[in-house]
């Protein structure tokens, strides 16, 4: 499943109950996947009294609130039978109980076993979404029981005369078709038309990450996924900007 799948599924409510998001910035899309599920804002759903959100803080998850986790600063509930005490308490006035943990690998030895049957029966009403820097790293049994969703990863930056940065700063939809058309040729000449095409789908899903061009990431992301499927690169682009003007009309 990929990130475009996800977001789709959040709109539609079909989101999976036990999610891994593996790469790039997980916490941050499980804070965003979270604060839609529980129907408030984004900047409250830390405040949100039915999300445990258990940070990395460079400390392993242990099983208990054991002597070490107080001597690591860890709360009541930041052990995996910790997560299961809180799992079990009443719900608030939230649809859900959610429990994110970022960077689930850091967890010791013995945490992961002892998170499988949670993870296998979790609570009436309770959501998961773990975070990993890499989801091969993970036992199968704990990637058995989640639905693995891979975010691309963080070391991607976007030149400042990049293509895709003067495509979403064209105001006219003929210079976007002019500038699809350009890059459409370029790919033909080009010994790795293929990687060309895919670096610029990339940036623009990149550049639709920042606040100003937020509205249009899942739209990027479509067009990215549907890229990586080897769909016709023009007609593709061509999609992406005449969406992205019919929302903006």
């Amino acid at each position: 499943m990929t990130e475009a799948q996800v977001r789709a599924m959040m709109t539609t409510g079909r989101l999976p109950q036990r999610l891994l998001l593996s790469g790039g910035d997980g916490l941050t899309l499980a804070l965003e996947l979270a604060a839609g599920l529980q129907d408030v804002p984004p900047q409250a759903i830390e405040r949100n009294l039915d999300t445990l959100i258990l940070r990395d803080q460079g400390k392993s998850l242990k099983i208990d609130h054991s002597d070490a986790a107080v001597r690591d600063g860890q709360g009541e509930y930041e052990s995996v039978r910790g997560v299961m005490r809180w799992c079990h308490q009443s719900r608030g006035d939230s649809p859900w109980r959610i429990v994110i943990i970022e960077h689930i690998e850091r967890a010791t030895r013995e945490a992961p076993h002892a998170l499988l049957k949670l993870l296998e029966e979790p609570p009436a009403g309770v959501r998961f979404i773990l975070t990993t820097a890499n989801h091969h790293q993970l036992l199968d049994t704990i990637l058995s029981r989640v639905q693995v969703i891979v975010l691309p990863t963080l070391d991607f930056t976007v030149a400042p005369d990049s293509s895709a940065r003067a495509l979403l700063g064209e105001a006219s939809l003929v210079g976007q078709f002019r500038q699809i058309e350009a890059l459409h040729k370029a790919a033909k000449k080009s010994e790795d038309g293929r990687g060309l095409v895919r670096t610029y789908a990339r940036e623009l899903v990149e550049l639709c990450r920042t606040p100003s061009q937020r509205q249009w990431l899942d739209l990027a992301l479509d067009t990215y996924q549907r890229l990586e499927r080897n769909a016709n690169m023009r007609a593709t682009l061509e999609r992406f900007v005449l969406k992205r003007a019919q929302k903006q009309s």
